[in-house]
């Protein structure tokens, strides 16, 4: 799924989309919370996919990640 879609989101089911808005609010705020934005997070999720080999970019993300799991602790 993709949050940036309304037509794809529009096309669920009632309940299921309810779900579907919340994750989207919920990833937004998170995203937000981490001094980016939705483009520059999506521009990376791009990066990651599109070079799953480039190890820099696994490293910083991996560092990111546990840095934000022991904040949240």
């Amino acid at each position: 799924m993709f949050c940036g879609n309304p037509q794809q989101i529009n096309r669920l089911k009632r309940d299921i989309r309810q779900v579907a808005v919340n994750y989207c609010n919920q990833a937004k705020a998170s995203i937000e919370s981490n001094a980016l934005t939705v483009t520059r997070f999506n521009q990376i999720t791009e990066s990651l996919q599109a070079n799953p080999a480039n190890p820099d970019l696994q490293k910083r993300v991996q560092a990111e990640l546990s840095r934000l799991q022991s904040s949240s602790i």
